[in-house]
C-alpha cells in the first residue's frame, strides 16, 4: 500500500469529484465567509500581488499574519506597542491643540485602540469560520 500526503493544489490529479481543486473550494466558501470585510480585502490584496491560483492557505496565512501584527500594537508591552501608543498619543496631542479640546486625545486613542481590537477579532473570527468550512 503507498499512501500519497498532498496539498489542496495537488487534489484535481487525485480525484476532481471526490477533492474540490483549489479553485473549486474557493467558489464553495460561503457567502458569510466570501462577503466578510477582511476576506474581501485579503482577496484583493492577493490577486494583485499573486498571479498563481490562489489557495485557502494564502487567505489564511495573511490574515494571520495581519492578527498577529495588530495584537502586537494593542499590547502595551510589546515594543511596538509601546511606539505605536506613543505615536498615537502624539499623533492626537497634536490634534486636540488643533481642535482645543481637552477631552479628545484620550477619546481618540481609546476609540482607535478598539477599532484594531475589533478589527483582529473580526479577522479571528473569519480564520475560525475558513477552518471550520475547510473540515466540516
Amino acid at each position: 500500500m503507498i499512501t500519497i500526503l498532498s496539498g489542496a493544489g495537488a487534489s484535481y490529479a487525485v480525484n476532481n469529484e471526490k477533492f474540490p481543486t483549489t479553485v473549486q473550494y474557493l467558489a464553495q466558501l460561503g457567502v458569510e465567509i466570501r462577503k466578510n470585510p477582511y476576506f474581501k480585502q485579503m482577496d484583493d490584496l492577493l490577486r494583485q500581488s499573486n498571479t498563481d491560483t490562489l489557495d485557502i492557505e494564502n487567505y489564511l496565512w495573511g490574515l494571520t499574519k495581519t492578527i498577529e501584527v495588530f495584537s502586537t500594537l494593542v499590547n502595551p508591552k510589546h515594543r511596538n506597542g509601546k511606539i505605536f501608543q506613543y505615536a498615537l498619543g502624539e499623533f492626537h496631542s497634536k490634534l486636540q491643540s488643533a481642535r482645543q479640546h481637552a477631552s479628545l486625545r484620550i477619546g481618540l486613542q481609546e476609540t482607535s485602540m478598539t477599532h484594531i481590537q475589533n478589527a483582529i477579532n473580526g479577522m479571528t473570527s473569519l480564520c475560525n469560520k475558513i477552518h471550520e468550512n475547510v473540515f466540516s
